[in-house]
C-alpha cells in the first residue's frame, strides 16, 4: 500500500470514530437530561472533560485533544498535505489573531497554530476582511504544494472560515462589544466575493451553495443555539457530500480538519454547561 493509500485509510478510520457531529449537536440543541440521550465519547477523552472544573482547564483540555488528533493523523501524511491540514485549522486562531494585528500586539504567545509574520499585511488594520483575504490566499498557496485538484477542500475550509466569522461577530454583537460600524466590514454575503475571489471550479460551487445554507440556518434569531446548531449541520453535509467520496487525499485532509474543529468547539459547549457556577 503506497502512502497516499496509507494516509487514507488512516483518515477514512479517524472519521469515523465517535462521536459524530450530528450527535455533538443534538447534545448542544437538546441537553441529555431533557432528552435522555448518552454520548458515546472514547473512555480516556470522556475521563479527561469530565475532570474539569474551570472554565480555564476545560480550555486546555479541548486544546489537549485536539493537538492530539492532529498528531495522530499529521504522521501518516506527506508533508505537503501535513503543511494543508495545519493551513486549515489556523482559523481556530482567527479570533484572537484578529485581536493582536488590530491592537498591534506582536507577541505569538497564545497562538498556537497561527503565526503573526503570516499575515503582517493586516497589522494595524482594524478589518476582519484583510485576514479572511489573507487565509484563504495562503490555504491557496499550501494548496499548490499538492497534485491534486484542491477546489472542493478550498471551497468548503473557505465556507468553516464564513461561519466561524459569523458566530464570533454575532457573539461580539450579543455583548455589545462592537456596532454594525465598528466589525462589520463583512457581511455574510460580501464573504461571497472575498471567497470567489480565491476560488476556482467545484470550489466555488459548493462555497455559494453552502453560504445560501448557512445564512437560512442563521436566520432565525429568536434560539441562536439552534440557529447556530443548524449551521454547522448544514455545514457538515456540504463538507462531506463534497469531500468523502472523492477518494482523494487532500479532500480527505480538509474534511478532518473541519471534522475536528467543529467537534472540539461542540464538545467545549456541551461540557461548559456542566461546569459549577462557583
Amino acid at each position: 500500500m503506497s502512502d497516499i493509500e496509507s494516509a487514507k485509510a488512516v483518515l477514512y478510520i479517524e472519521l469515523a470514530k465517535p462521536p459524530a457531529i450530528q450527535d455533538l449537536a443534538r447534545h448542544v440543541e437538546e441537553p441529555p437530561r431533557q432528552s435522555g440521550a448518552v454520548l458515546e465519547l472514547p473512555r480516556d477523552v470522556e475521563v479527561k472533560l469530565a475532570g474539569v472544573k474551570s472554565v480555564g482547564e476545560l480550555d486546555g483540555v479541548i486544546r489537549e485533544l485536539f493537538a492530539r488528533d492532529l498528531e495522530s493523523v499529521r504522521g501518516f501524511l506527506p508533508a505537503a498535505y501535513s503543511r494543508f491540514l495545519d493551513a486549515i485549522v489556523e482559523v481556530d486562531e482567527l479570533e484572537l489573531l484578529y485581536s493582536k494585528l488590530a491592537s498591534k500586539s506582536l507577541e505569538e504567545r497564545r497562538l498556537h497554530y497561527a503565526k503573526l509574520h503570516d499575515y503582517s499585511e493586516c497589522i494595524g488594520v482594524d478589518k476582519f476582511s484583510c485576514i479572511i483575504s489573507r487565509r484563504l490566499s495562503r490555504l491557496r498557496s499550501s494548496c499548490s504544494e499538492v497534485r491534486e485538484d484542491c477546489d472542493r477542500a478550498l471551497g468548503v475550509v473557505a465556507l468553516l472560515d464564513a461561519l466561524l466569522y459569523t458566530r464570533y461577530h454575532d457573539n461580539l454583537k450579543a455583548l455589545k462589544l462592537v456596532t454594525e460600524a465598528t466589525l462589520g466590514d463583512i457581511s455574510l454575503k460580501e464573504l461571497v466575493n472575498i471567497g470567489l475571489g480565491h476560488l476556482g471550479g467545484a470550489g466555488s460551487i459548493y462555497f455559494e451553495s453552502g453560504l445560501a445554507r448557512i445564512e437560512e440556518a442563521l436566520r432565525d434569531k429568536s434560539d441562536p443555539v439552534k440557529s447556530w446548531c443548524r449551521a454547522i449541520l448544514a455545514l457538515y453535509e456540504v463538507a462531506r457530500n463534497a469531500l468523502y467520496y472523492t477518494n482523494t487525499l487532500v479532500d480527505l485532509v480538509a474534511l478532518y480538519g473541519v471534522d475536528r474543529l467543529l467537534k472540539y468547539r461542540l464538545l467545549k459547549i456541551i461540557y461548559s454547561r456542566r461546569l459549577k457556577p462557583w
